[in-house]
């Protein structure tokens, strides 16, 4: 580590020698072309349009750094928002949302005082200095840019000054692409987001580098401090775990190569350093193939990185080893796979012959008894996956412009085709089996889907109320977002994008295609805490809570859903203190996130509490996808609120702000009394009439009164099942607080459903329930605080006939007010920034009780 010591030092030198006042005139050196521009940046599509936003440029890249221009995600300002390769004077498009330095993990950086940032120039090039603290960490960050060389040098020191050792910090540099994706050599593409031992993913010792790819660009960022990967398809964070004492200094060196073209291998020679390298050519059928690509796999059958050519000849630098290579192109399936060994200094020799043209499967998916077109996603199973995402992908969908066909182009071989059309919700996946794809033919099918339940029948409609486009780290483009939740058998579309609505305006024209109302939102990404509120259809102030959740009523929103509350969210903030300001409790609903995990245990024991203290924050629930080619998640879990026959934005908004919902992975759960209901006891019972789906067969149901289970039931597997269940009064009303029950059904899957509570209190009278339902229009008044109103107008259900023993909250009538929202400041205790000590104790009390109760797996 010396000389990476001695090399900062001596940057910190030239900056005390040539500094320029901060934020002011530009630096360049002449002789080289590396210059300095302030002001907005020159890469297309940026983002960074401030008057002091600082460029670091030269004839291969261009970084921007966000100093007027605040990053997205909460990610402080100082660190670069815009990067790009430059190809013969022209910069390319922007492809980094973002690239940071982790003090302690994602959402812990050091705060740049932007004030102290310096910058300026020298004989071989220009570079900038920050300082940033978090804690009692200083962190100093000189960013270099040689005049001739395709990589920005970075290195971060790293200094307690506090008085005790800082433990097990999660510290290294965090990249998150525009476009594209991220691969780790021995892993590929995919979701890992605990950081994670290099050996226990695949990838070797000595690989010290990530890349962020796509068809025009290679970003690779070599890390050699590297020992923990943390990633997603679209972020990448090479890691390390530090224990630093006071007094200490940890110096953390990378390189940020760019090249304007999809090669890896790039990368990883120039991680190496010496280098054998292999050539030949690429053919079909005796028919030369161009561009390609050569990918090198390791003894683990994983792909260590890929060359890339424009030509049929094609020569790649690797690292010495043994590699089996194997040649890709658009439109072909691979070659065979060659064994080679490389030597430093050597060159080898590989030619590939057998290349063969893609085959295609044309589907038409159908409702098997209606005949009408339904939108799928289509899953092959077998044949060779390519490991670059743009060659081919894992999963497939019907086309946006024509609902129920999808076209599928495969590598020959033989496939199973899982064809899923709200599989595990609605219906059972219909898989094709031993599907053979020939070189260069297509293959027609019509494929039947049985749907064996519908929602709507019983009032209820469903969406997936946290779902990503194709902005920021998103994969997803507004057609296919609409798709993949038409494909998950959703009854609303539904868009959260981090901090923008740019793509609103489309994704509203796609889902009229499929005849789904939309709902617009947006998905506020301050550092402290994520939130969905809806409807909304302009961005939301995030610098507080208070200006945060006051400004989104503003807006117009109905619902302020808490996204992952403990998972880099709002209440893990609240309880840890690092709000900035006090704690705002005018939200209504709190987020279970995607795959089921510990933070939703602590998310619903902590709920359980509050509603035990008559604090009533519902569930709402959403898978959080950004990219659905990664996986086929979209609409796991989801949101189904009773609606009666009034399908509108309002009516499904104000179902879940008064917790008519259930949130399910898999079973349907159709309730009477509705959830979010109030009733009293009849003859000393608590009754709740139950009619049960799961089109993977039930499994068990329990109840829950007050944060105890207080009856199971397990079922044989079948699909559907009605039944009355009958509570003894006196033991759910003899806990402490206010009374409540809910309902958790299992299927045979593991797969859960969790109503929103019902309340219980002997004081209410009768009046109508809904047996059927008549819309009507009225005025839905939302108090903020004291005085200030915001008035919207909503739709929803009244009712008419069947008597039952419930209260008003069942259903709307002609004024909606915000009363229980101040009731929540009230018990919370006025928006104090300390949890209550009551509600502390319970996430400790009630954590096994939960985890026992709510894990996926039963």
């Amino acid at each position: 580590m010396a000389p990476v010591r001695m090399w900062a030092l001596l940057l910190l030198v030239l900056a005390a020698l040539s500094a320029v006042s901060p934020l002011t005139a530009a630096a360049s050196s002449p002789e080289t072309g590396a210059k300095i521009i302030v002001g907005p940046t020159p890469i297309p599509e940026g983002e960074a349009n401030g008057e002091h936003d600082i460029t670091l440029m030269n004839q291969y890249l261009a970084v921007t750094f966000g100093i007027s221009t605040s990053p997205p995600w909460g990610v402080p300002r100082g660190f670069i928002v815009d990067a790009a390769p430059v190809e013969n004077g022209e910069i390319l498009q922007d492809t980094l949302a973002q690239f940071s330095f982790l003090a302690n993990g994602w959402g812990r950086w050091p705060k740049i005082d932007l004030e102290s940032i310096e910058y300026g120039s020298n004989e071989t090039g220009v570079w900038l200095r920050e300082v940033g603290y978090w804690e009692t960490l200083k962190v100093e960050i000189t960013f270099y840019l040689p005049s001739d060389k395709p990589y920005l040098v970075i290195t971060a020191e790293v200094t307690n000054t506090g008085d005790k050792a800082l433990e097990n910090l999660v510290q290294g540099f965090a990249m998150s692409l525009e476009r594209g994706w991220t691969f780790s050599p021995g892993f590929g593409t995919g979701k890992h987001y605990k950081p994670t031992p290099l050996a226990e993913l695949g990838i070797p010792e000595d690989a010290k580098w990530v890349v962020g790819y796509h068809k025009d660009y290679t970003i690779g960022l070599i890390a050699p401090y590297y020992t923990h990967l943390s990633t997603s398809t679209s972020w990448v964070d090479p890691l390390t775990i530090a224990t630093i004492q006071p007094g200490e200094t940890r110096v953390y060196t990378a390189k940020l190569v760019f090249l304007p073209e999809p090669n890896s291998c790039a990368v990883a020679a120039e991680a190496a350093g010496e280098t054998g390298t292999v050539a030949g050519t690429v053919a079909a059928g005796g028919e030369p193939v161009a561009p390609a690509y050569i990918v090198a796999f390791l003894s683990t059958g994983k792909p260590f990185c890929w060359g890339y050519s424009e030509k049929p000849e094609y020569t790649i630098a690797l690292p010495s080893g043994s590699y089996a290579l194997q040649a890709w192109a658009e439109g072909y399936g691979p070659s065979s796979k060659h064994s080679v060994t490389v030597e430093v200094g050597a060159e080898a020799r590989v030619d590939f012959t057998d290349l063969k043209p893609s085959g295609k499967l044309i589907l038409h998916i159908r409702d098997a008894d209606t005949g009408r077109p339904l939108d799928a996603a289509v899953l092959p199973e077998g044949g060779e996956k390519p490991p670059l995402m743009f060659l081919g992908s894992r999963i497939f969908y019907t086309l946006p412009e024509k609902q129920g066909e999808a076209i599928v182009e495969l590598a020959p071989g033989v496939y199973n085709i899982t064809v899923n059309h709200a599989g595990g919700f609605l219906a059972k996946p219909v898989v094709l089996t031993n599907v053979e794809v020939k070189p260069g033919e297509t293959i027609e099918k019509t494929v039947e889907v049985k749907i064996l339940v519908d929602p709507n029948q019983y009032g209820y409609y469903c969406a997936d109320l946290h779902h990503h486009s194709d902005i920021a780290d998103g994969r997803t483009p507004p057609p296919y977002l609409v798709v993949a939740q038409s494909a998950a058998g959703l009854d609303f579309a539904f868009v959260s994008d981090h901090d923008s609505v740019a793509n609103q305006a489309e994704i509203a024209k796609w889902a009229e295609t499929r005849g789904m109302p939309f709902i617009p939102s947006i998905e506020v990404s301050p550092g402290w805490g994520h939130f969905n509120p809806y409807p909304v259809t302009r961005t939301i102030n995030k610098d507080t809570p208070e200006s945060l959740i006051e400004d989104a009523w503003e807006a117009g929103a109905l619902v302020i859903r808490v996204n992952h509350p403990f998972r880099g969210g709002y209440w893990e903030s609240w309880l840890d203190d690092k709000l900035p300001g006090i704690y705002n409790p005018f939200y209504t609903n709190v987020e279970i996130n995607g795959r089921w995990d510990k933070t939703d245990n602590q998310t619903v024991t902590l709920l359980w509490k509050m509603w035990s203290n008559n604090i009533r924050y519902y569930l709402t629930a959403g898978s959080d996808t950004h990219d659905i080619w990664s996986g086929f998640t979209t609409g796991s879990p989801r949101v189904c609120a009773y609606l009666g026959r009034t399908a509108t934005v309002e009516a499904f908004a104000m179902a879940e702000r008064h917790g008519h919902t259930f949130i399910t992975y898999g079973p349907m759960v159709f309730m009477y009394p509705l959830p979010g209901s109030t009733i009293a006891p009849e003859d000393g019972k608590i009754v709740l009439e139950l009619d049960l789906w799961a089109v993977n067969g039930l499994k068990k149901l329990v109840v829950v009164a007050n944060g105890k289970p207080v009856k199971q039931i397990q079922f044989n597997g079948e699909q559907h099942r009605e039944l009355a269940l009958e509570l003894p009064a006196e033991e759910v009303l003899a806990t402490p607080g206010q009374p409540w029950v809910q309902v958790i059904v299992y299927d045979t899957a593991g797969k859960l459903a969790m109503t929103n509570p019902v309340w219980i209190d002997t004081t209410v009278k009768s009046l109508a329930m809904p047996e059927t339902v008549e819309t009507t229009t009225v005025t839905v008044t939302t108090t903020l605080v004291k005085t200030d109103t915001v008035t919207h107008t909503a739709t929803v259900t009244q009712p008419v006939t069947k008597t039952a023993t419930t209260t008003v909250t069942t259903t709307e009538t002609s004024t909606i007010t915000s009363e229980k929202i101040v009731e929540k400041k009230v018990t919370v205790g006025g928006g104090a920034a300390t949890a209550a000590p009551a509600l502390i104790l319970g996430v400790v009390i009630g954590a096994a009780i939960a985890y026992l109760m709510v894990r996926r797996a039963s």
